[in-house]
């Protein structure tokens, strides 16, 4: 049983790191290999259709994050900016 979870886990790190650089078509692709171990194909289908529906909009945010632009436009990560930028110019 470990060792599933343990290999879910390496899995689900593969795809999301594919997803935070934009690869889409590759964590489709991994998804699509394991789509017969699933316990229920029909969610792994929906996640694959979701992803390759949204593809467009799924941007490279490894490289966002690495040219200071911004990931995000939730409020929490505005916050989070402002409040950082508020200690820095405190402690200056």
């Amino acid at each position: 049983m470990k060792r599933c979870r343990a290999w879910a886990g390496a899995l689900e790190r593969l795809i999301l790191g594919a997803l935070w650089e934009g690869k889409v078509s590759q964590a489709v692709w991994m998804l699509w290999g394991v789509r017969k171990q699933a316990k229920t194909s029909k969610r792994t289908d929906d996640l694959m259709g979701y992803l390759l529906r949204k593809r467009n909009g799924i941007v490279n945010y490894s490289d966002r994050s690495e040219r200071g632009l911004w990931i995000a436009s939730t409020r929490v990560e505005k916050w989070t900016i402002c409040r950082s930028r508020i200690a820095v110019s405190v402690a200056g």
